[in-house]
C-alpha cells in the first residue's frame, strides 16, 4: 500500500505570468472575502513555531 503522503490534489493550473494573481483568487475562495482573522493567525503561528531562546530565557 502507498504512503498517504506520495498523493497530492491538484486543485488549480496557472501559467507562471499569472500564478499570484490566480493564487489570490483561490485563497479567496477559500477564506472567504474577509480573509483569515489576523488574532487566529497569530494564535496559529505561536502554536507552530517555536519560541525563541530569549522568549524562554527568565533573565
Amino acid at each position: 500500500m502507498p504512503d498517504s503522503r506520495v498523493f497530492v490534489t491538484l486543485m488549480e493550473i496557472a501559467e507562471l505570468s499569472n500564478l499570484i494573481p490566480e493564487a489570490k483568487k483561490l485563497a479567496t475562495r477559500a477564506l472567504g472575502p474577509k480573509g483569515i482573522d489576523r488574532d487566529m493567525l497569530a494564535t496559529m503561528k505561536k502554536d507552530i513555531y517555536p519560541r525563541t531562546v530569549r522568549e524562554n530565557s527568565k533573565l
